[in-house]
C-alpha cells in the first residue's frame, strides 16, 4: 500500500517534515505498517491504540513513537489540529458501520491537515486474534461509504480477496 499512498499523496513520505505531529491509530506488534517510513520523513507519531497488550508493547518497544491507549471512536484528549495528519490504517472494518462517523468526525477534528483511511476491499472475514476482540471484522466497505463523507478513494486489488485495499483521503 506505500505505493499507492505515494501516488495519492506524494508528499506524505516524501522531505523533511520537520517533526510534525502525525497520528496513528491502530498500530500493534504484529502490524506498524509504514513506521520506517513515516520516521524516515521526520514525523512525531503518536499512536492511539485501544488493546491494553498492544500498548503496553508498544511503549515499551516502539520508542520512537508516543504511545496512548484510547478508542478513535470516543472524543479523545487530543486537541483540535492537533496532527498534520491522522491514519486510521485498517481500523474501519473493526468497528460498526454505524459508529463510522463518529470515529471519522474524531479523526478530522484532531487533524490540520489530512485524515486516511484503509481497509480490506470488501468482505474479509477476520475473528479474534491473540485474545484482542477488537481484531474481529465486524463490518465491511466498498469505499463508497468514505466517498460520502467527502474522501477521494482508491481501491487496489480485487474486491473480497485477501490483500485488495480500499484507501481514502480527505485534506482539511
Amino acid at each position: 500500500m506505500v505505493g499507492v499512498f505515494q501516488k495519492m499523496i506524494p508528499s506524505l513520505f516524501s522531505g523533511d517534515h520537520a517533526r510534525r505531529p502525525f497520528l496513528y491509530v491502530g498500530a500493534h506488534n504484529g502490524r506498524i505498517q509504514f513506521g520506517d517510513e513515516l520516521r524516515k520523513a521526520n514525523y512525531d507519531i503518536t499512536i492511539l491504540e485501544i488493546f491494553p497488550p498492544n500498548v503496553t508493547f508498544l511503549q515499551q518497544e516502539i520508542t520512537w513513537a508516543k504511545t496512548v491507549q484510547g478508542d478513535v471512536r470516543e472524543e479523545t484528549s487530543f486537541t483540535d489540529g492537533q496532527f498534520d495528519v491522522a491514519l486510521w490504517s485498517h481500523g474501519p472494518e473493526h468497528i460498526l458501520k454505524t459508529e463510522l462517523v463518529a470515529a471519522v468526525t474524531e479523526l478530522e477534528r484532531v487533524s490540520s491537515g489530512a485524515v486516511i483511511l484503509a481497509c480490506p476491499w470488501g468482505l474479509y472475514d477476520q475473528g479474534i486474534c491473540y485474545g484482542n476482540p477488537h481484531e474481529q471484522h465486524i463490518s465491511h466497505y466498498d469505499g463508497e461509504e468514505f466517498e460520502a463523507l467527502g474522501y477521494s478513494v482508491s481501491r487496489t486489488g480485487i474486491k473480497d480477496r485477501r490483500g485488495s485495499n480500499v484507501i481514502a483521503v480527505k485534506y482539511l
